[in-house]
């Protein structure tokens, strides 16, 4: 047999045996071209006798303990998701076949400890999970094989120590997930490697404080998740250099007062601070968020003042969030009139008893929201009981119960807001003002100086002066005429004091003009 004939035969040989192997697909898997799914299906061991050609395995769901001595029959495969299985090590060694793998899932396992070698071979890897495992410390790079990895999540863990090098050839990840595990300081020394990180997520852990530079070599970072530690400061040069961060959340910490001259941040779109111990909300918090687009502060059980013109840096607000802060009750009109681009504007669950008039802004938001609030349905609720009619869109509006009532604003009528007997007597009140302020117009004292008649340029003018009744200046005129001088006020003014108030000028009271 020639040379190309052994060739065929081999050829063909090989097919029959892909052909029989394809054919091997254990009842408890459901197998295609390309993909096999075993998942959920009681495994112990990953099955041999599936197509060696596989791009897709799907094991998630099994109880398999171990990948030793399996995965070599497998060196096509594109995706491997051993998620939810028993896996206690992965050995080293196990995956040097796979050299075409772009993701391998291996999260909620009972993983402790990364060998060395764990990871060799994976050399076109761009998506790993670790996530829900038991590793506690990253003291060695075990990920140097990977050196186009995108994404690395090892949320959940216990992981209290990252080394320095824990990440060293990763200069190709844009996504970090550290959430979720001991950390009681931020691993800054570990990011040097990560030149091209865009999203860090660290919240969820123990962190005490934002030291200086924290963030030093990140300087690509878009997004970064602080949220829910135990921060009580944050350094004013923290995130120095994040000058393409986009998104930052501080949120359900324990600062007392709020960050601001952390906050140089010139590209920041979206902030959330919520849960933490701030007493008030000031104008110069903000100032440097001059593209802020969100905002969210919800939650601070302190918070219980927030200024007007709040945001008058931040025209490009979109959202505003102001919610469940129960010991805010006023809300000024003056914080978001001015905002031009605002979309959403949510104020509820606040205690909030009254909302000053904002029709103007509601009719061009697309949602606001007021509810959960103890709202006084009065009159000075009206504008809000006659803003659907001044809306294109009702559906932006949440619904709003009355404190005093409990009914829906909705459901009352213009008679139920007392607006009739308020007017009234509101228009009562002014006309009794009115009157009582003329009255006291024409009988207004005089003042002049005490014992003289001194005009207003004499030189007198400054000293002590005598409180003297009207009738002064009727008698005077009848005395003098209309077009009396300076020395019939100064004749008259001695004859009246002599004549007709007695001792009055020495207990009247006296006043400097």
């Amino acid at each position: 047999m020639s040379s190309p004939d052994v060739v065929r035969a081999a050829l063909v040989t090989l097919a029959i045996i892909c052909d029989l192997a394809a054919a091997l697909c254990p009842e408890q898997c459901r197998c295609r071209p390309s993909t096999s799914d075993c998942s959920h299906s009681r495994l112990d061991a990953v099955p041999i006798s599936l197509d060696p050609r596989v791009h897709i395995l799907r094991l998630q769901g099994n109880r398999i303990g171990s990948i030793e001595d399996t995965l070599g029959f497998y060196q096509s495969l594109r995706e491997l998701n051993l998620a939810d299985n028993s896996l206690t090590s992965l050995g080293e060694g196990q995956l040097v076949m796979q050299e075409e793998l772009k993701q391998l899932r291996l999260e909620d396992n009972l993983l402790s400890v990364l060998l060395p070698d764990s990871f060799k071979g994976l050399r076109r890897l761009l998506r790993l999970d670790l996530s829900g495992n038991r590793l506690t410390v990253l003291d060695r790079p075990v990920f140097r094989w990977m050196l186009k990895l995108k994404t690395l999540n090892l949320g959940g863990n216990r992981i209290r120590t990252v080394a320095r090098n824990a990440f060293e050839n990763l200069g190709e990840l844009v996504t970090l997930d550290l959430s979720h595990n001991r950390l009681t300081h931020l691993p800054s020394e570990s990011f040097r490697h990560l030149a091209r990180l865009r999203t860090l997520a660290l919240n969820g852990n123990r962190l005490q404080a934002v030291p200086f530079h924290a963030f030093f070599e990140l300087r690509s970072l878009h997004s970064l998740s602080l949220a829910e530690n135990s921060i009580d400061s944050v350094h004013a040069e923290a995130f120095a250099y994040l000058y393409e961060l986009r998104a930052l959340n501080v949120s359900y910490n324990r600062l007392e007062t709020f960050p601001a001259a952390s906050l140089a941040l010139p590209q920041l779109e979206k902030l959330d601070a919520s849960g933490n111990h701030f007493s008030s909300l000031k104008p110069r918090h903000l100032d440097n968020l001059h593209r802020l687009r969100v905002f969210r502060l919800c939650q601070s059980q302190l918070l219980s003042s927030v200024t007007g013109h709040i945001f008058s840096n931040n025209l490009l607000l979109e959202e505003v969030h102001l919610c469940m802060n129960p010991q805010l009750r006023w809300f000024p009109r003056t914080a978001v009139d001015s905002l031009p681009h605002l979309k959403v504007l949510n104020l509820g669950g606040n205690s909030l008893g009254t909302l000053e008039n904002i029709t103007s802004l509601l009719q061009r938001i697309e949602a606001f929201n007021v509810s959960g609030n103890p709202l006084v349905c009065n009159c000075s609720a009206r504008w809000l009981w006659d803003l659907p009619a001044h809306l294109p869109n009702t559906s932006v509006l949440f619904p709003i119960r009355c404190v005093d009532s409990g009914r829906l604003l909705t459901e009352l009528s213009e008679a139920d807001l007392g607006c009739g007997w308020w007017l009234t007597a509101a228009i009562a009140a002014a006309a009794v003002a009115f009157v009582a302020a003329f009255c006291a117009a024409l009988t207004r004292p005089m003042l002049m100086p005490a014992g003289s008649g001194l005009g207003h340029d004499s030189p007198m003018r400054g000293r002590h002066f005598t409180l003297l009744t009207g009738d002064y200046a009727g008698t005077r005129d009848a005395g003098c005429g209309w077009e009396h001088g300076r020395r019939c006020d100064r004749d008259f003014g001695q004859h009246y004091a002599a004549q007709r108030i007695g001792d009055y000028a020495a207990r009247a009271p006296s006043l400097v003009v």
